[in-house]
């Protein structure tokens, strides 16, 4: 199926499948989820809620729930105020509530890494675990328990990062990190979430491979991973990709009965320059990749990582030259619908049902 999307994508098709249609019912009309990423700031908007609440029935906190910002200093105090107020929006407007993320070596406060490497790493995550839990309880239905733990240059087995809470035998402490939190939220799905795109070089080829090999181990270890997250971060500049490559690693991660989420979508427009001509070129991008990967039904959820261009996290990740904000969400600074809206949503019209 996703073959025959991706030989499909030269024809020609109406520029929106229905402008009164939300994106979240575009979706559901598939046996899809479609959300996005919010930080507390951008609750403050009233225009950005209000296009929330239109668009989207599941949200996930940005990094209101990553343990850097949770628990900054070693005190045993927990700030979880920004992460209610998401949560708290979640539940007033019936959406549903991701978890990200237990485990990112980037948000791991420096007296956790130093605990870790002097103490009992098991007791460091049971607390870490128990402080989510104990903050935002049953909500949470789907929750990364561990993110971007993948590195195959640093050498390590099965291409696990070389990190200091880790340690020494890292796929030892990413399954009990799983367990763990498969007791503390029996209820909850728990995903591995990952950074990974379909280009075809070396890297990514080498990428795609270890990743597979990393959740084949991980279940064989007894890991409770009932899903994998893609971010989709998407990036042309990162060379030409074959759809068919991406099929086959889609397909084989569906084989190991694993569900899939595309949990950060967005685009880099360095490069590109400031005009009309931009946000078309970005929203053939977007709906090349949607209309291959939808093609899999072990897909289950698309969130962007926002919504509107005010709030997008590309501004710190991928700057441009010219100071100018990155185009790479479906809205832009003022909330006006951009070509990439309706790609996401034509996609999800053409989507196969699931």
């Amino acid at each position: 199926m996703a073959g025959a999307l991706a030989v499909g994508l030269a024809l020609p098709r109406p520029a929106r499948a229905d402008a009164g249609a939300p994106l979240w019912k575009l979706a559901a009309d598939k046996g899809l989820a479609f959300g996005t990423a919010v930080s507390g700031k951008a609750l403050r908007d009233p225009n950005y809620t209000a296009l929330l609440q239109s668009e989207c029935r599941v949200i996930v906190a940005e990094n209101a729930f990553k343990w850097r910002f949770m628990e900054p200093e070693q005190n045993g105090r927990v700030r979880a105020f920004v992460g209610k107020k998401i949560a708290k929006f979640a539940a007033e407007n019936d959406m549903a509530l991701r978890g990200h993320t237990v485990y990112f070596h980037q948000a791991t406060p420096d007296w956790a890494d130093k605990a870790a490497q002097s103490g009992d790493r098991d007791a460091l995550i049971e607390a870490r675990i128990n402080s989510l839990m104990d903050s935002f309880g049953d909500q949470v239905i789907s929750w990364d328990v561990a993110n971007e733990i993948l590195r195959p240059e640093d050498g390590q087995p099965l291409g696990l990062r070389k990190d200091p809470f880790l340690g020494d035998d890292p796929l030892d402490v990413v399954v009990e990190m799983f367990k763990m939190t498969r007791d503390r939220a029996p209820h909850a799905e728990l995903v591995y979430n990952e950074w990974c795109l379909p280009h075809d070089d070396w890297y990514f080829n080498a990428r795609r491979d270890a990743i597979l090999k990393l959740c084949e181990t991980l279940l064989k270890r007894g890991a409770p991973m009932q899903a994998i997250g893609i971010q989709s971060h998407l990036n042309e500049r990162k060379g030409p990709w074959d759809s068919h490559l991406w099929t086959k690693f889609l397909d084989d991660l569906a084989g190991m009965g694993l569900a899939i989420h595309l949990t950060e979508l967005d685009i880099s427009d360095v490069g590109r320059e400031p005009t009309e001509e931009r946000d078309r070129e970005l929203a053939d991008e977007v709906r090349k990749y949607l209309d291959v990967t939808l093609g899999n039904t072990a897909v289950k959820s698309v969130l962007t990582w926002g919504l509107s261009d005010r709030f997008g996290a590309t501004r710190l990740m991928h700057p441009r030259k010219d100071k100018t904000l990155p185009r790479s969400l479906p809205y832009d600074v003022n909330y006006r619908v951009k070509p990439m809206r309706d790609a996401i949503a034509q996609a999800l019209v053409h989507a196969p049902g699931r």
